[in-house]
């Protein structure tokens, strides 16, 4: 099928809203990118393609079909232009998700050590590993956190499940504790604008997972580890290591510390 013929296609389905200005914000597209396949200057990769069918209550064969194929079809049956508009959650995340920048988002991808320090009344740095792997409309986050032995009422390790958006120079974040859900965590970063990504500096709030499951404010760092690693290795350097310890890079010593300089009134990342 050519490009013109989908075009086509989709210029039908759009004359069922009230404007491909409305479209795009109810489904979460990119409306410069919509607007070039309406006009067939571009064609959607199947992930995109597969979101346009289900928005409008298409099969993707169907709208591959010829153009007057397709118009007797949606005679008998019109688009639906999504059903889920009125859920509040999802239209807000479809919409934080439509503006997702997969270019800058792949140069993002990889393994991470975050470092934080969130322990209010001891003096340590907690580095965990996690995983940002690209997806058709964020990156997929996996993260692991390992604790002592002598940490009540934890086990010895929590793993974390989630995504982060890349838009504008920042990164967004939201992950969620999976085993018992008792720790859900929100950040944001400073994204890089460099394909040689090293840190990413950024705020954290979130649940404590521990007994008192207090709130959280931080300052928080991710350090790029490369696009591929020794699991096993990097997850025995994790845990609540000492301020000292001369495993930490002096630039997340200094970035992780949650104290105010002269002249600031609110905790902002450290650059």
């Amino acid at each position: 099928m050519s490009s013109d013929q989908l075009a086509a296609n989709l210029r039908l389905l759009t004359s069922y809203g009230r404007s491909v200005a409305d479209i795009c914000r109810k489904a979460g597209f990119n409306r410069q990118q919509f607007t070039k396949y309406l006009s067939g200057a571009a064609r959607p990769s199947l992930a995109s393609l597969r979101r346009i069918c289900d928005f409008f209550g298409v099969e993707e064969h169907e709208i591959l079909r010829d153009e007057e194929a397709f118009r007797a079809l949606i005679r008998l049956r019109p688009p639906r232009l999504g059903k889920t508009e009125d859920d509040p959650v999802t239209q807000f995340f479809t919409t934080l998700a439509g503006r997702h920048d997969l270019e800058a988002a792949a140069k993002l991808a990889g393994y991470y050590f975050l470092h934080m320090q969130d322990e209010p009344r001891s003096p340590t740095i907690t580095r965990s590993l996690l995983r940002m792997r690209p997806e058709a409309r964020c990156l997929a986050i996996k993260g692991i956190e390992r604790f002592s032995a002598n940490v009540p009422g934890l086990p010895r390790v929590l793993k974390y499940a989630g995504f982060a958006v890349v838009s504008e120079g920042r990164v967004y974040v939201a992950v969620d504790e999976i085993l018992a859900h008792r720790s859900l965590w929100f950040g944001m970063h400073y994204a890089s604008d460099f394909s040689g990504v090293s840190f990413l500096n950024g705020l954290s709030l979130g649940i404590d997972p521990q007994s008192r499951r207090e709130i959280l404010a931080a300052r928080m760092i991710l350090q790029f580890l490369g696009p591929s690693i020794d699991i096993k290795r990097e997850l025995k350097r994790c845990g609540a290591l000492p301020l000292d310890s001369p495993d930490i890079d002096p630039v997340v010593r200094y970035a992780t510390r949650n104290d105010l300089t002269p002249g600031e009134t609110v905790l902002m990342p450290r650059l």
